[in-house]
């Protein structure tokens, strides 16, 4: 058996950028940041470090992240990671992605999301 799956948590670092491919599907790009706690500063803060992932979205979860993902968003993502190589001016260049199979938004402040419609009942005051 293989897998390729990893789950992140985070915050998203830009508005997603969607695009279509020539052949027309959608897709939607974003970064996501983690943190790690790895220690305690000298002054006996804590140490966290930050890694940035690349996010991209397919088809209806590019809808999805056009729609209501935004700069700030808190989502969950899984999905594959997929390792690239390009050429760029003559220097040839590795990539890395996750490509996204579940999003999951963890904001509850977003009213206009799909997952939170139906969840509040109207008060009468």
């Amino acid at each position: 058996m293989y897998k390729n799956t990893i789950s992140l948590i985070g915050f998203v670092g830009k508005d997603p950028v969607v695009r279509t491919t020539e052949g027309g599907k959608k897709y939607a790009l974003f970064s996501l940041a983690t943190n790690e706690y790895i220690g305690k500063n000298d002054d006996g803060s804590r140490k966290e470090r930050t890694d940035w992932h690349r996010i991209i979205a397919w088809g209806k979860l590019a809808d999805y992240a056009e729609q209501y993902i935004r700069k700030g968003s808190h989502l969950a993502v899984d999905g594959p990671v997929r390792y690239s190589a390009f050429e760029k001016d003559g220097q040839r260049h590795q990539g890395v992605s996750i490509k996204a199979d579940t999003i999951l938004k963890l904001d509850r402040a977003a009213k206009a999301d799909p997952q939170d419609q139906g969840n509040e009942e109207e008060l009468p005051f």
